[in-house]
């Protein structure tokens, strides 16, 4: 039998948007620095919907004023079945999961961005299966 994992919906959480620029009138042509981390979280609802949430803290700064800040917490409900073994839900909550719901982490940001005046910002495409991997090796 094959695992299926079907979105069932997805949605923000909550969401933050500080714009210091405005604030302090502090406008710049300058391609700001930005630093992101994310966490994730995974609930399970029932016996196979599970809810997946990523977290994501970006800060944009340039030299040493903060330009913006997005706090958004973006979460999807998934049905997940036919999974051979419990160490599986793990892999599929942190990895296939946040591959379904990142493009509209993406979009959400990109609105953002464009919509507070600044150059719309494009978040790169994360690599799941790596950052688990990484995180299950050090954790060992």
């Amino acid at each position: 039998m094959k695992n299926k994992i079907k979105l069932i919906s997805n949605y923000i959480k909550d969401l933050s948007f500080e714009n210091y620029a405005a604030q302090t009138g502090n406008f710049s042509k300058e391609e700001p620095k930005i630093s992101i981390d994310i966490k994730m979280k995974r609930k399970a609802l029932t016996n196979n919907i599970l809810e997946v949430t990523i977290i994501l803290l970006l800060e944009a700064n340039l030299k040493t004023n903060k330009i913006f800040l997005i706090e958004l917490s973006y979460a999807g409900t998934f049905m997940v079945q036919n999974l051979p073994n419990p160490n599986q839900n793990k892999r599929v909550a942190f990895v296939d999961c946040p591959n379904i719901i990142f493009p509209f982490i993406r979009q959400t940001v990109l609105n953002i961005t464009q919509s507070s005046g600044f150059p719309p910002l494009t978040l790169d495409y994360l690599d799941f299966a790596d950052l688990f991997d990484s995180n299950t090796t050090n954790q060992l």
